[in-house]
C-alpha cells in the first residue's frame, strides 16, 4: 500500500465546491455526498492498488474536478495536474483550487495533445479517470501520460473485467489490471510496465471515432 498523503478531508468546504460545479452543470445531478463518498473511495483504491511512491498524479477529463479536487485535497504533498479540455471547467477548476487553497496545476487541454508533449509525456505517477468516455479512449490517452512502473486508476461501474487483451495491452505497455471494489464502486489499477507505442494518443479525432478496441462487444480494431 502506498500511503503519501498528509491532508484530511474537509466536507463542509467540499460540498460548497461540489454544489457550485453542480449549479455549473459541471458534475451529475447525484446526491452530493454521493459525489463526495466516490472520491474518497477513489483515494482509497490509489492506496490500495498502487505499492510505490507517488509524487504527480494526472486526472484526465477533469470536468467539475471529481475525483481530482478531492485527491488534491487529501494528497497535499502531491502535485496533482487536473487536465481538462473545456476552457470554461479549466477555469473553474483553477478558481476552485485557489478558494479551497490547493496547489493544483490545471492544464486546459485534451489528453491527447499532452500525451504527445514531451514535458507531460511519461511524467506521472498515478494517472486516474472517472467517465472520461470508452476503456479504449481512456487507456490509449492516459498510458503515454504515466510513467514506466507508474499506475492508471479507472473508475467503472461495469462489471467486465477490464482490458485482458495481451496484444493491446503490450501496445499500450501495460498489465492485466488489478481490480477492486470500494463503496459499491468498481476500481481497475493498469500497472505501466513498459514504454507504449510512440504512436499514442492518436490526434483527438481519431481516438473516439475509431476505438482500438471495445470490451463490452470484446472486438478490436
Amino acid at each position: 500500500m502506498s500511503v503519501d498523503h498528509e491532508g484530511e478531508y474537509d466536507d463542509e468546504r467540499l460540498v460548497r465546491y461540489l454544489k457550485a460545479a453542480q449549479t455549473r452543470g459541471f458534475v451529475g445531478k447525484a446526491n452530493l455526498e454521493n459525489h463526495l463518498r466516490h472520491s474518497k473511495a477513489f483515494n482509497e483504491a490509489i492506496d490500495a492498488l498502487f505499492q510505490g511512491p507517488i509524487l504527480r498524479i494526472g486526472d484526465i477529463g477533469s470536468g467539475g474536478g471529481i475525483p481530482g479536487i478531492m485527491i488534491a485535497q487529501y494528497r497535499q504533498n502531491v502535485e496533482v495536474t487536473l487536465i481538462e479540455s473545456s476552457r470554461r471547467r479549466a477555469n473553474f477548476l483553477l478558481e476552485s483550487g485557489k478558494i479551497l487553497d490547493l496547489a493544483v496545476v490545471v492544464v486546459h487541454s485534451s489528453a491527447e495533445s499532452l500525451g504527445v508533449n514531451s514535458k507531460y509525456r511519461e511524467s506521472f505517477d498515478i494517472v486516474t479517470s472517472r467517465l472520461f468516455g470508452p476503456l479504449s479512449v481512456t487507456l490509449e490517452c492516459s498510458s503515454p501520460l504515466v510513467k514506466v512502473g507508474g499506475m492508471i486508476v479507472v473508475s467503472s461501474k461495469s462489471t467486465h473485467e477490464g482490458l485482458q487483451n495481451e496484444y493491446w495491452l503490450g501496445e499500450l505497455g501495460l498489465a492485466i489490471p488489478k481490480r477492486i471494489s470500494i463503496e459499491s464502486n468498481f476500481f481497475d489499477g493498469y500497472l505501466k510496465v513498459t514504454k507504449c507505442k510512440q504512436e499514442y494518443p492518436r490526434d483527438s479525432s481519431i481516438t473516439r471515432k475509431k476505438l482500438l478496441f471495445d470490451v463490452s462487444r470484446e472486438t478490436f480494431s
